[in-house]
Parts: structure tokens; sequence; C-alpha cells
């Protein structure tokens, strides 16, 4: 009986490392989207573009990775906590 419980426990954070990680992987595909597309948007309107605008947008595209994946946990993590 105790190896069944020491199995289910492996599982269940095994489980968790999984999700965490399809998350990940999810997340890193929509900022490199909003990245490349911010991108491409600066490079059609280089003309019309003021440069500083054109960087300050491409930082922020970089770091909307960061911030959606850092929100989504917070949200999760919120959410296991109301739920126990």
């Amino acid at each position: 009986m105790q190896n069944f419980v020491a199995v289910k426990y492996f599982h269940m954070a095994n489980l968790e490392k999984v999700s965490n990680r399809w998350l990940s992987i999810r997340v890193d595909v929509a900022g490199s989207l909003v990245s490349f597309f911010s991108g491409v948007f600066v490079i059609l309107n280089v003309g019309k573009l003021d440069t500083g605008l054109a960087g300050l947008s491409l930082t922020y595209a970089i770091t909307f990775t960061e911030n959606v994946l850092w929100a989504v946990r917070l949200y999760a993590m919120n959410e296991q906590n109301m739920n126990s």
C-alpha cells in the first residue's frame, strides 16, 4: 500500500511538470508570433515610424511572453489555492 501511495504522488508531480511544459511551449509560440508580427510591422513602416517608437514596440513585444507566462502562472496558483 505504501508503494501505491508513493507512485500516486510521483504521477501527480509528473503531471504538474508536463502541464507546466505544455503551457510554456504554447505561451512561447504565442510570444514568438507577437514578436514576429511586431517586427514585420516595424519593417513595413520604416519611413513612417519613429525609431524610438519602433524600438519601444519591439521591446514590449519581446517582454510580452514573460508577462503572459507570469500572469497565467499566478492565475493558476491562485485557482489552486482557492480549491484546496
